[in-house]
């Protein structure tokens, strides 16, 4: 995965990680489980997910149907 940062966010995430003497790959790790554990809370994310999903699962029973 590759993620791209602008300059701001490239320079402010060097300068926590220097701070916090910590490698950036772990901020950022850290920071992906805090926004995931956010969504898991948001009731209207979890709608969302399940929307998408169930799109999800009627597209696959129609390609299914083709065979």
């Amino acid at each position: 995965m590759t993620i791209r940062l602008d300059d701001r966010q490239a320079r402010m995430l060097d300068g926590i990680s220097r701070a916090d003497d910590l490698p950036v790959v772990q901020l950022v790790r850290e920071a992906i489980g805090l926004l995931i554990e956010q969504r898991l809370q948001d009731a209207g994310f979890q709608e969302r997910v399940r929307r998408v999903f169930e799109a999800d699962r009627e597209l696959s029973e129609e390609f299914g149907e083709q065979s």
